[in-house]
């Protein structure tokens, strides 16, 4: 008979949980994330339940080749949950100041650094997710465990895990995407059309609370040579790149000149100058890239090159890392326990819950039909939603709307009324505006019976 000692015991190291409000959104409209969190344990277990809710129904989420490698040198395992992944840990349990604690069996180093790839499924992730359609750089999404603040929920005493960035301040010369969310002063805004951040006017801007949805701040693994859209319409002739590190220090700057205008011009960054015979290499790591262009104020991004980590197909990383010590996004405590565990009390104390949360996409919603609409085709119960637009003869929602997976009214004071959605969540870009078609038959007249 084996000892206690020879028993294998696994316990959880940490959990990722991937959030969507495409498919969390209740039927009033109310976002997931806005509900206290008893409610939201509530909704997500009844979800799972009835099956209802599969991040792998929409993403692909898997270890890396060298996440794979280190599993093995260090007796941890992966497995998929209907919320995302954990990561488990072969322990050794043990009493210490009186609470039931476990030490990891492999002794995990601070270099210790576990990553995940992620593929977008759902040929319509990109209609459904609030994240840009013209990213300024053809970056992917890197989530981490390093150096994130705790984030104080709807409700008493909760604090979750968020691994996502706080959102960039707005910058002088850009212009913002419909949907781009960024922080004014301790506030976010959303963008409610194309708008260039030197207009002051912030009727183009939505206040929203802060729940720390995945923003361009997320957006930031780059390779070290890599090319930056420019649109030709723009005429870009002149454009200046700079690679800082954290510290401001200039690590190499490229400039480049055209006749004609410029479009996707090449960037190398791998050395701090390819032209000599022995080459400096510029280390993997975060830097902030000042791009200029015709001598226009410069745009300044954070990057991450990182050459192993990208991959052209793929949405992004997540990147848990062992040197996050002494904070809750810490996976062991300062003893180099789990935090997983039974305390003095016997209260049972869970591991990290590391939480991806993704905004639903707004968009304004045109009705069409085969022939053209009418000014009076608008009754006065359907005026507080709807304007008719008398160039395209059409008639569209007067602000945007939430794509859901569950049919939401409209919503005017205490009115709501329930009008025709779209059968897909597919986009149309159209001058500032992000649209979603959708065609009807004249005698609907746009109310559902």
């Amino acid at each position: 008979m084996p000892t206690a000692m020879s028993e294998i015991l696994y316990k959880r190291l940490f959990e990722v949980n991937v959030l969507h409000d495409y498919y969390l959104i209740s039927s009033d409209g109310g976002s997931f994330f806005e509900k206290p969190h008893a409610e939201k344990e509530s909704l997500l277990k009844s979800m799972h339940y009835h099956e209802m809710y599969q991040v792998a129904d929409f993403l692909e989420i898997e270890p890396s080749e060298i996440a794979k490698q280190r599993f093995a040198e260090y007796k941890l395992i992966f497995r998929k949950t209907a919320l995302g992944f954990v990561v488990g840990a072969e322990v050794i349990p043990e009493l210490h100041l009186g609470a039931q604690v476990y030490k990891p069996r492999f002794e995990l180093p601070d270099t210790l650094s576990l990553t995940f790839t992620i593929r977008t499924l759902a040929t319509n992730f990109l209609s459904m997710t609030n994240i840009g359609l013209r990213p300024a750089l053809p970056a992917n999404y890197y989530f981490t465990n390093k150096d994130k603040k705790v984030f104080n929920e709807t409700g008493p005493n909760h604090k979750s895990l968020p691994i996502s960035a706080t959102a960039e301040k707005r910058q002088a010369g850009m212009f913002y995407e419909m949907g781009t969310l960024l922080k004014f002063g301790n506030g976010l805004r959303e963008a409610l059309e194309l708008t260039n951040a030197n207009t002051n006017d912030l009727n183009f801007w939505e206040n929203l609370k802060d729940r720390r949805y995945v923003t361009n701040a997320d957006r930031i693994l780059l390779p070290p040579i890599f090319s930056y859209p420019v649109k030709k319409e723009q005429n870009i002739t002149q454009l200046k790149a700079v690679l800082e590190d954290t510290s401001s220090n200039v690590i190499k700057t490229i400039t480049k000149n055209s006749a004609t205008a410029l479009q996707k011009v090449s960037l190398n960054f791998e050395m701090v100058d390819e032209t000599i015979d022995d080459p400096v290499k510029i280390p993997e790591g975060i830097y902030t890239l000042k791009i200029q262009e015709n001598g226009n104020p410069e745009l300044s991004y954070t990057v991450y090159l990182n050459d192993s980590l990208y991959a052209k197909n793929h949405l992004g990383v997540i990147d848990i890392r062992m040197d996050e010590t002494d904070s809750p996004f810490s996976l062991l405590d300062a003893d180099g326990y789990l935090k997983t565990r039974t305390n003095a009390a016997g209260k049972k104390i869970t591991h990290p819950v590391y939480e991806i949360r993704f905004k639903n996409r707004r968009t304004y919603w045109r009705y069409q039909q085969e022939t053209d609409f009418q000014a009076g085709d608008i009754t006065a119960d359907l005026n507080p939603y709807l304007v008719f637009e008398p160039a395209t003869r059409k008639i569209i929602s007067k602000s945007p709307k939430g794509l859901t997976r569950t049919l939401v009214p409209f919503k005017s004071g205490a009115n709501e009324k329930i009008l025709p959605y779209p059968k897909t969540p597919s986009l149309r870009v159209d001058g500032k505006r992000i649209f979603s078609e959708i065609y009807i038959n004249k005698s609907n007249k746009l109310v559902h019976s």
